[in-house]
């Protein structure tokens, strides 16, 4: 797989926003919630999306997840029967407030939310899926992030796990942005690109 287009550019604004929030919000002081921000993509109806059974778990678990969409528009039908559900969006920055990061599927697997989610200092919450990126194959779970099941449903409990396992929390956010650093910096992935297309042109040789 080549990396997607958004690692390709660089992500100078995105890593931008990361290093403010670290520098505002260190690990012992953040929120102890599970954060999400984000737009109502995936397949199926809206009851069923992914990302809405976050939000739910949200409503019932205040107290561990903090999860909404962010794609307000006040006269939408969606919107006026479900308006729990919204909120407003947050800078990338201000996501960092909380120890704990989710990154769920919308139509694909997230591209710069999981990208900048291993930079970010922050225990991510990976949910399982079938859909993947270039890197992927190279992060193990609980070691830089914790997995949760593809219909969010043990969310909560997981959640509850790193909050009575701190130590071992901060150590897989370590793990994490040492990963990041190692392997999403931009000469990591172009030598990686450079590695694709040298092996896809050697297979080509190889057929002729």
């Amino acid at each position: 797989m080549i990396p997607d287009f958004e690692a390709l550019s660089g992500h100078a604004e995105i890593h931008k926003s990361v290093q403010m929030g670290k520098s505002l919000f260190q690990w012992y002081y953040k929120i102890e919630k599970g954060f999400w921000r984000g737009s109502r993509t995936g397949s199926g109806s809206f009851l069923n999306l992914a990302r809405t059974k976050c939000v739910e778990l949200s409503l019932k678990y205040p107290d561990l997840i903090d999860a909404r969409f962010s794609d307000f528009h006040p006269n939408e039908y969606t919107c006026m029967v479900y308006p729990e559900y919204f909120s407003n969006g947050a800078r990338i920055a201000d996501h960092l407030k909380f120890k704990y990061q989710i990154n769920i599927d919308g139509n694909a697997s997230t591209y710069g939310r999981l990208f900048w989610q291993l930079f970010s200092g922050c225990l991510v919450f990976n949910q399982e899926s079938d859909f993947t990126q270039w890197y992927h194959f190279k992060l193990q779970p609980y070691v830089h992030f914790v997995p949760f099941k593809n219909d969010i449903s043990d969310l909560p409990e997981k959640i509850i796990w790193a909050k009575k396992n701190d130590k071992t929390a901060r150590i897989i956010a370590r793990n994490a942005e040492i990963f990041a650093n190692t392997h999403l910096n931009a000469k990591a992935i172009y030598d990686y690109l450079y590695y694709v297309i040298c092996t896809c042109s050697k297979l080509s040789d190889n057929s002729n």
